[in-house]
C-alpha cells in the first residue's frame, strides 16, 4: 500500500464521486474520496462483480473509512451490510456487504 505520508500524483488518484458511472471503469491507482482527497481503496483489491458499482476487498487504510451497521440484512445478496462513509469527512461511499466477497467470503465494498 501507498505510504500515507507520500503525497500521491494525480496519476495514481481516481476519485470516487458517482460510483455507477465508474462500473466499467477498471484503472490501476488509488481511489480517494471526491470531497477530501482521502485514501478509500487500491486498485490492487478491486474485482469484477456481478452489481454495476465498482467492488473491492478491503480498503487502502484502517482508518479510510467509517461504518455503521444496518439494522437489516440486505435483500440482494441476504447479506448484512454496513453503512459506509469517508472515514476523514463522512462523505457518504455506500455499504460493506459481510460474507459477499469473492468466491461468498471475506466483505465487499
Amino acid at each position: 500500500p501507498q505510504n500515507p505520508k507520500t503525497p500521491l500524483s494525480t496519476d495514481d488518484i481516481i476519485f470516487i464521486s458517482d460510483l455507477y458511472s465508474l462500473a466499467p471503469f477498471f484503472a490501476l491507482g488509488i481511489y480517494v474520496c471526491v470531497e477530501c482527497d482521502h485514501p478509500l481503496f487500491s486498485s490492487h483489491t478491486k474485482y469484477e462483480h456481478q452489481t454495476p458499482w465498482p467492488a473491492f476487498t478491503k480498503p487502502i487504510r484502517n482508518d479510510s473509512l467509517k461504518k455503521i451497521r444496518e439494522s437489516e440484512p440486505q435483500e440482494s445478496s441476504n447479506c448484512y451490510a454496513l453503512k459506509v462513509s469517508c472515514g476523514k469527512c463522512g462523505n457518504g461511499l455506500g455499504h460493506e456487504f459481510v460474507g459477499d466477497g469473492p468466491g461468498g467470503k471475506g466483505s465487499r465494498f
